[in-house]
């Protein structure tokens, strides 16, 4: 499809003169959506020098053409605000997307396929080369089958060190091999014992919980060169920019290769041609962000470190959750990572100290301690724009969605928990209406947001708001919740102007409005007016950062 129309005065109403700002690109021809609630959609819309100087009607907006101006022509598309994920983990994406095997479903199915898809893989290494697995879908095994085990591993290969990462990213499966060269042993374990399941007997299985505890034995992963990790970034921000995103948040920046993250996006954002803007929460390890010389709120409008990253427990539906029973697993594990007083103490510095605060709380046991920490923060130092984070939020109920909007927390939900719906309800069946509760949350006021997780699901923001939108569970297409569906305007606020909000970016991006950045995305269908399960069907046919194309998917 062609966008680009040459000028032809005979054709366009066009206005010269009168000391109007001349426009470098005029976008016109299509639904433009603003996600903007006093003026929803417009005719056309003017950008000079990466910004919007002009929407409305047509002719009113022709004014800014010149002999210079690019047209494009929507052609019967719509363009509306590029889409925003306001918690991403980029270097495990590109590090999952371009190193390690891909085991997720559809691509394998159940358990025998994984065994079979990393025998084939062990098969084409090396002795002692790692063999790295992630996406495993651990709802696919039968109901009969014990927890992927070290045992089963050592099956494929006891040459090869291998490690298998579930699909929630919060738990990982390793044979003898892997824990050998770690060094990892019932009597020398890395992080707490919780961390690492055993048997009856205290023997490891080679189940580990907890992205900190399995990120020490990333760090005897093969390894990659800087220039390596840089292109593979790169590639994954492209990659993106094809699924319409123009800004992304990394919520755990250097979590994976430490403070080397950092100069990875101080690259990425000082190259002009990098396709993506970036808002960042770093974990305050390794004396992060301090040995870096990073302060609160330090960047422009291309990268800006923002926050601090906590967790109070895992995801769900992985088994590291706080949940009040046995998981999944069937192993106990409802366990916060912190007693209150210690969770405040860990984050009272960094808020006092002006830091915008990411906990991830999946239970309601974790989301209430969280709310608890906040409050006992703010009590201490008040700080009335903080815009402090609860990340995934799989069971939140409305007392919770209450005390958040009091305490000005904003709520950013994994979208893909009720991907996990069958699950989820059938272990908390009693809690079914508080399972991502959408409706309540924009009902109570909160600023709520949706994002993927990635690389635990895909940076996929169409698929985002048809989620929202039919709430159909993953399999069985049943509707989760039928009174937490919201509608599509709702949902294209959660991945625009609510996550440019709580990016700090509300005045820069999220909807479309004079003076604001051109960060756009043209969609092949209107998703306001197309079948609601049709709207991840929808193509992306161009991205633009501040005017300029990225994707070239046109």
């Amino acid at each position: 499809m062609s966008f680009e129309l040459p000028y032809n005065s005979n054709r366009l109403n066009v206005y010269e003169g009168g000391g109007l700002q001349s426009s470098n690109t005029i976008f016109f021809g299509g639904p433009i959506l603003t996600i903007d609630d006093e003026c929803p959609e417009v005719e056309a819309i003017a950008v000079s020098d990466g910004r919007i100087i002009a929407l409305g009607d047509r002719q009113s907006v022709f004014q800014y053409h010149t002999v210079r101006t690019r047209l494009v022509d929507l052609q019967g598309c719509t363009l509306m605000p590029g889409f925003i994920d306001p918690h991403v983990h980029l270097a495990w994406s590109a590090f999952t997307n371009y190193r390690w095997i891909n085991v997720a479903p559809p691509v394998v199915g159940n358990r025998d396929e994984l065994k079979s898809v990393v025998r084939a893989a062990a098969q084409r290494k090396r002795e002692s080369e790692w063999v790295i697995a992630c996406g495993y879908d651990p709802s696919s095994h039968s109901p009969d089958q014990s927890s992927l085990n070290a045992s089963e591993l050592d099956a494929i290969s006891t040459q090869h060190p291998i490690f298998v990462l579930e699909q929630s990213w919060d738990v990982a499966y390793v044979n003898h091999k892997a824990l050998e060269l770690a060094g990892i042993t019932r009597s020398h374990l890395p992080f707490s014992i919780s961390n690492y399941v055993t048997d009856t007997n205290g023997n490891l299985t080679g189940e580990i919980r907890g992205a900190t505890a399995f990120a020490a034995l990333a760090k005897r992963f093969p390894i990659i060169t800087f220039e390596q990790k840089l292109q593979d970034c790169k590639d994954t921000l492209r990659s993106w920019t094809k699924k319409g995103c123009t800004t992304i948040y990394d919520a755990a920046l250097g979590s994976l290769w430490g403070q080397e993250e950092i100069r990875l996006v101080l690259e990425m954002a000082s190259d002009p041609s990098t396709p993506m803007r970036f808002r960042a929460a770093l974990i305050p390890t390794d004396d992060l962000p301090y040995t870096a010389g990073l302060k609160p709120m330090q960047g422009n409008d291309r990268l800006c470190f923002t926050g601090i990253k906590f967790w109070s427990d895992g995801i769900g539906p992985g088994v590291v959750g706080a949940f009040d029973q046995p998981f999944m697993s069937g192993i106990e594990n409802h366990r916060l990572n912190y007693r209150d007083d210690d969770l405040v103490d860990l984050m009272q510095s960094w808020h006092d100290a002006g830091w915008q605060l990411l906990v991830s709380a999946s239970s309601p046991a974790a989301i209430e301690q969280t709310l608890r920490a906040y409050e006992c923060l703010l009590a201490k130092t008040a700080r009335p724009a903080h815009r402090h984070r609860i990340e995934h939020c799989t069971l939140i109920d409305e007392s919770h969605l209450l005390k958040a909007k009091r305490l000005g927390v904003n709520i950013s939900h994994l979208i893909g928990h009720v991907y996990w719906g069958n699950i989820l309800r059938e272990h908390f069946a009693a809690n079914n209406h508080s399972i991502v509760p959408l409706a309540s949350g924009l009902g109570c006021g909160v600023s709520v947001s949706l994002h993927s997780d990635s690389p635990a699901t895909p940076v996929e923001p169409l698929r985002f708001l048809q989620t929202a939108v039919t709430r159909n569970i993953r399999k069985t297409g049943d509707v989760l919740s039928p009174a937490q569906c919201i509608s599509i305007q709702q949902a294209l606020k959660t991945v625009t102007i609510n996550a440019a909000y709580q990016c700090f970016l509300e005045d820069k991006v999220g909807s479309l409005k004079v003076g604001k950045l051109a960060d756009l995305v043209v969609l092949d269908r209107n998703p306001c007016t197309v079948d609601p399960k049709r709207i991840a069907d929808i193509n992306v046919i161009e991205t633009y950062l501040e005017g300029l194309p990225l994707s070239s998917n046109a």
